[in-house]
């Protein structure tokens, strides 16, 4: 649990710089997070970031779907517009994934995956994984909550909530 809530705060802190940045990465999933060392995930493959302010509209606008499907927001698998929540989404799918060895909504088919990801709700971490701390599973949830308004607004508000959760543990 500790070593996944560091890593998480630490892969926030990049997108958090993303995000002040005016980018969107909107393809966060274990093959674009490298360790270079066990304790630093470095965030790679910004080939389909996406640039919030001042980008052609024309790059990557509504209507297109593009990312992988297990980690995919709601709002990007439904081709709607992303913004930096869209990124929460995704890590919220990568600790869930840490903390039960599997990612809520299944990788196969595509079709499936992306319809499970717009319209039904997660299974509860504990569920899956009763260890994990019913604390941690009300984080992993906010995370991974299908309306953008009802996630965490930012990097930093989420990455604080695991630095307390942590310092529980």
């Amino acid at each position: 649990l500790e070593a996944a809530l560091e890593l998480t705060q630490r892969l926030l802190a990049a997108l958090e710089h993303a995000h002040a940045q005016g980018i969107v990465h909107r393809d966060v999933k274990p093959s674009n997070v490298l360790l270079p060392t066990p304790d630093w995930p470095l965030l790679a493959d910004f080939g389909i970031a996406k640039l919030l302010e001042g980008a052609d509209p024309d790059l990557t606008s509504a209507g297109q779907v593009i990312g992988t499907a297990a980690y995919m927001a709601p709002e990007q698998a439904a081709g709607e517009l992303v913004d930096a929540r869209t990124d929460l989404y995704t890590v919220g799918v990568l600790l869930y994934e840490l903390l039960t060895g599997q990612v809520p909504f299944g990788a196969s088919p595509r079709s499936a995956v992306l319809a499970r990801q717009t319209s039904e709700p997660p299974p509860a971490p504990r569920r899956i994984n009763p260890k994990v701390p019913a604390a941690a599973e009300l984080l992993v949830l906010r995370a991974l909550a299908k309306r953008p308004d009802e996630r965490y607004q930012s990097a930093g508000d989420m990455a604080a909530d695991l630095k307390r959760l942590n310092a529980q543990a």
